[in-house]
């Protein structure tokens, strides 16, 4: 399972150039803004964002508006996935992976009962290598996610930024405000079938198995989704992500390899959140001895680089 690590090249208006490089196994650097972990360990936060929190981040009538003319230009440059594979001019790696998300998309209808409604038949490039960026926040003293409150989805713990600077000022503020913070990009959301989501160019920059996740997990979104239930919501669209790719990919003795790499991926999935478990187990301990707030901070600092040292001894050898 590789290991990932997300920086910033180019902090401009859109954040036009977050860029994943492989890192070696250097594990959880929990508590930091951006954090070094397992690439699938993302996909509950990126993959399944709402869009009333990733695209409608605020009320601000401003901000509304820039959300609403950023999803209306993605629709409005949408193109039939049927079309655009039909023609001559398709790179062949582009055509590849559109005629996968097509299967993804029949094997979820067929196989795993799941909603497309009109999701996932058009294409939309949007004309950049990260669609939004995601905030998050707690306090340090506590486990509880900072959560903010929208129409239709109720309570999220996370904000959707498609303006850059404008997630760095919101982090800043957070942070002023004495929470811990993580901000990260995002390839792809969800409106919950609301509205016809195409799939969009930033979502192709991951692998024929991530690809097919992808489909898969937002397709769940489309079918099931409880309101203010985001944990809930998100467990279940990556486990049925996971899982259903590995069923796509198994179905065929065709694809052997695919679908041993498909298998390991959710196996290595559920290996890290038992470790996340039992960090989160680790810490509620912690902040329930109440400890005056610098002796607090000691000890988590502490608790963090014994937890690192054992992902990085223990748990990455593991990984397939």
């Amino acid at each position: 399972m590789p290991i990932y690590e997300y920086r910033c090249t180019r902090c401009g208006t859109r954040f036009e150039r977050w860029v994943r490089t492989e890192a070696p196994p250097r594990g959880l650097s929990f508590g930091r803004a951006l954090v070094t972990a397992p690439r699938r360990a993302f996909r509950g936060a990126l993959g399944g964002a709402s869009l009333a929190s990733t695209v409608l981040a605020a009320c601000s009538p401003g901000y509304v508006a820039r959300a609403a003319w950023e999803e209306a230009r993605i629709l409005t440059r949408r193109k039939p996935i049927a079309e655009v594979i039909a023609d001559r001019r398709t790179d062949p790696e582009l055509r590849g992976k559109l005629e996968l998300v097509l299967e993804a998309r029949e094997f979820a209808r067929r196989e795993l009962g799941l909603r497309p409604g009109r999701s996932y038949e058009h294409y939309t490039d949007v004309g950049r290598d990260t669609l939004a960026l995601v905030l998050s926040a707690s306090p340090p003293d506590r486990l509880v996610a900072k959560t903010w409150w929208f129409p239709i989805v109720g309570r999220v713990p996370y904000l959707g930024f498609v303006d850059a600077r404008r997630a760095m000022r919101e982090e800043k503020e957070l942070k002023a405000q004495g929470f811990d913070t993580y901000l990260r990009p995002t390839a792809a959301f969800s409106t919950l079938g609301w509205l016809p989501d195409p799939l969009l160019s930033t979502a192709l920059d991951d692998d024929s198995l991530g690809l097919a996740e992808t489909v898969i997990h937002e397709l769940v979104h489309n079918t099931v989704f409880v309101k203010s239930a985001v944990q809930f919501n998100e467990s279940l669209a990556n486990f049925v992500g996971l899982t259903g790719a590995a069923e796509f990919f198994c179905r065929s003795d065709t694809a052997a390899a695919a679908c041993r790499e498909a298998q390991a991926r959710a196996h290595d999935a559920i290996f890290v959140s038992d470790m996340l478990d039992a960090l989160r187990d680790s810490l509620v301990a912690l902040y329930a001895r109440r400890l005056p707030r610098p002796e607090l901070l000691t000890e988590r600092a502490g608790l963090l680089e014994r937890m690192n040292e054992r992902f990085r001894e223990e748990t990455v050898p593991r990984l397939r």
